[in-house]
């Protein structure tokens, strides 16, 4: 009885994704009982509202988080986030200060002044 709902299960298709699970696990649909007689359009107005409703809930969580863009740029001074900290009295960022090399998206590459060493760390970091 198992077996038979499973089989079922994953030879319908998701309402949402509009594809069936084996389809999307597997790249192939899985040959039932029943003759399927779906075969799957997506319109380029659903992807359009998708995508609309996607940027209309990342606005309002951006809103409610308070984020805003970086305006760390190649040439700043920045001091760098510690990872461990020892104790909770402890400073959370290092008493070294960086220069920023390279920005890349998210990642920004430093670069020690003293010995010259370079970190590729998260802007946040």
């Amino acid at each position: 009885e198992l077996n038979k709902y499973l089989l079922m299960y994953r030879s319908s298709p998701h309402s949402v994704s509009k594809k069936t699970p084996s389809e999307m696990l597997f790249n192939y649909n899985i040959r039932d009982k029943l003759p399927s007689i779906f075969n799957p359009i997506v319109e380029h107005e659903e992807v359009a509202d998708r995508d609309k409703s996607k940027h209309k809930s990342k606005m309002y969580s951006d809103k409610r988080g308070n984020a805003k863009v970086s305006s760390i740029c190649p040439g700043d001074k920045v001091l760098v986030k510690r990872m461990r900290k020892t104790n909770k009295l402890s400073f959370n960022f290092g008493t070294k200060v960086f220069k920023v090399v390279e920005r890349k998206g998210g990642d920004v590459l430093i670069a020690s002044k003293e010995s010259g060493l370079k970190y590729r760390r998260h802007v946040s970091h």
